[in-house]
């Protein structure tokens, strides 16, 4: 809590990488900074370096705090502010700010910054599926693809998955992926069947036997790239609302969004066992997005960073008027 920087720029800087952004920046013709825990960098780096800031969406825009009280409450509540002005100074002191989705776009631009705002839809390199069907030989598995990164998105995960497990009872399985960022012992401990995964070979093999994919980030919000991965490997989608920002879904058809924790559930049980909307969902989602998430996404990015360039190197050799 003593820390200027929100959570995830301590988590991630150290004198050891300041040196070493020092040293690379000195080198180079722009610097990008992927992420707001990035930002501490903007003290390190020489000047005329046109600076490219890449967001996250919702992931850069942290989440109130949600599920703790006490004095956890306030320190998360501290960190939410904390995160917002980190952005805030991202976005001001960047040539070229890159949004993924046009809610996030807008919102930059509403701060008046003086760099150019460009959408920039992300990349899936993963599978896509040319078909799938789900038959009653699929199991009854539920797959929830996130992070316990960060203390916001943890309390949101361990809501999701205490709210969840009692499917257990119903005979659906539950198969958590995860980052490098672990659930507690407690949470795995109280849920001994909830099996949880770290990304790896056997997302493809889970998801293969999978009847519903959940992307439940409801605080957190933004585009999330875990639902590329449900998308394109052709797993109905649940999500809370707001948490796929930028994918140009229909709620109700093609996805199913949902309020609560409540909802959530019932939704699962709903339809899990109901198999042509399933199939139904995933075939809208799939044909709805089949030309998007391309390599072809980056295209007005990477000539917006070849102006800022361009730009800065223009200023640096102009010939001085005295």
């Amino acid at each position: 809590m003593l820390s200027r920087r929100p959570a995830t720029a301590v988590e991630v800087w150290d004198h050891d990488l300041d040196n070493e952004v020092r040293r690379l920046a000195a080198r180079c013709d722009a610097v990008i900074l992927d992420h707001l825990g990035t930002e501490h960098a903007l003290g390190s780096l020489p000047s005329r370096r046109p600076v490219v800031y890449l967001s996250h969406g919702g992931a850069d825009e942290p989440a109130p705090p949600v599920g703790a009280s006490g004095l956890r409450r306030a320190a998360l509540a501290l960190d939410h502010h904390r995160s917002r002005r980190s952005e805030h100074h991202l976005v001001e002191k960047s040539e070229v700010i890159s949004a993924i989705s046009a809610d996030d776009a807008e919102r930059y631009r509403r701060q008046d910054p003086p760099g150019v705002v460009v959408r920039t839809p992300p990349i899936h390199v993963g599978a896509r599926l040319a078909e799938r069907t789900i038959d009653v030989a699929t199991p009854r598995r539920v797959v929830i693809i996130s992070s316990w990164f960060g203390d916001a998105k943890a309390n949101i995960m361990n809501l999701t998955v205490e709210g969840l497990a009692p499917l257990i009872d119903d005979n659906i399985e539950l198969d958590v992926f995860t980052d490098g960022h672990r659930p507690g012992r407690d949470l795995a401990a109280a849920h001994p069947m909830v099996r949880f995964h770290r990304f790896g070979p056997d997302l493809d093999a889970v998801l293969a036997e999978a009847r519903i994919g959940i992307v439940h980030e409801p605080i957190v919000g933004g585009f999330r790239m875990q639902a590329l991965d449900l998308l394109f490997r052709r797993v109905p989608m649940i999500s809370a609302a707001g948490s796929i920002t930028g994918l140009p879904l229909e709620g109700g058809i093609s996805i199913v969004e949902v309020g609560s924790h409540t909802e959530l559930v019932g939704a699962v049980s709903r339809l899990i066992d109901d198999l042509d909307t399933l199939n139904a969902m995933h075939e809208l989602a799939y044909d709805t997005c089949r030309t998007l998430f391309t390599v072809d996404s980056v295209t007005d990015l990477s000539e917006a960073i070849s102006q800022a360039v361009n730009s800065v190197r223009n200023r640096r050799f102009a010939p001085s008027n005295g």
